[in-house]
């Protein structure tokens, strides 16, 4: 019996995940997070026709109890000892210089760009419009730019990170 065989027959009792079921577990995650934000907003609502709303992309979930036949992945990793599983950032950051005034662009990674995809065809299935827009964060400073790969003004270059914004819209 080789090796791989060895180590299946040590796992049977778990669930080996490949990296494509990984994501989908990720994916599928992120997009569950949304629709409960969806909810939610709905049981608060007094809208009666069409509900929007917008949330920061999350990064992680759970992976206590799955094993993972490699954990290197363009889309997604996993650290030591933390217990998740982490999505790769979406998004790079550009900045004009300057300090108390100056210009960011934010672009999307390749990964950015199966996210956004991805989570708006989970959505397309349950009749929910999902937008994205680039969301610059620094210690002075919280701005959604406009759109991706475009240099707007912001206030400070310190610490400065970027993420999407995740904006929804469901008739109902």
């Amino acid at each position: 019996m080789d090796f791989q065989n060895q180590l299946h027959d040590r796992l049977k009792h778990s669930t080996l995940l490949t990296k494509e079921q990984a994501y989908q577990k990720c994916i599928n995650g992120v997009y569950g997070d949304i629709k409960q934000n969806i909810l939610q907003t709905a049981t608060n609502s007094k809208e009666t026709n069409i509900l929007s709303g917008e949330l920061p992309f999350s990064t992680s979930i759970g992976y206590t109890e799955d094993h993972f036949q490699s954990k290197e992945s363009d889309l997604y990793y996993i650290t030591g000892s933390d217990p998740y599983l982490y999505l790769r950032d979406p998004c790079k950051l550009f900045i004009k210089s300057g300090f108390s005034s100056c210009k960011a662009s934010i672009s999307l990674t390749l990964a950015g760009r199966r996210y956004i995809q991805d989570l708006e065809r989970l959505a397309s299935m349950d009749n929910i419009s999902l937008s994205f827009k680039p969301f610059y964060q620094s210690t002075y400073c919280k701005k959604a730019l406009s759109a991706f790969d475009v240099f707007e003004k912001v206030q400070s270059t310190h610490l400065a990170s970027a993420t999407l914004l995740i904006c929804w819209q469901v008739k109902v």
